[in-house]
């Protein structure tokens, strides 16, 4: 099987070292999406950028991990910040989102028992 089509399964609790391991190899990347947001005139670019199958499928991906820990009453950023460093974190959160995120994107809502 090649790269493109091995499929790795992971448990929830694996996700934090496997997005340490995403981030820390998209490094460059991401510090160039966040230094291209801070010209004029470059939200398409961005957009265009965050676009790209392997960015969404990340960004996505956190999102739903996120999703998944706070179904199960836990704190995503306690679980990330035992294993994944404080300025890979913000790093990534600005190149996403554009800005320092100390709440989450609330688009995903958790739905379980009231």
């Amino acid at each position: 099987m090649t790269d493109r089509t091995r499929r790795v399964r992971t448990r929830p609790d694996d996700f934090p070292a496997h997005l340490r391991a995403w981030l820390e190899e998209y490094d460059d990347l991401l510090s160039g999406i966040t230094i291209l947001r801070r010209l004029p005139d470059s939200d398409a670019a961005v957009e265009a950028v965050l676009a790209v199958r392997e960015m969404r499928k990340a960004r996505l991906s956190w999102e739903m991990w996120q999703a998944l820990v706070l179904g199960e009453g836990d704190d995503p950023d306690r679980l990330l910040l035992g294993r994944v460093p404080l300025a890979l974190l913000e790093q990534a959160r600005l190149a996403f989102y554009g800005v320092e995120m100390t709440v989450w994107p609330t688009h995903l809502s958790v739905v379980g028992p009231q």
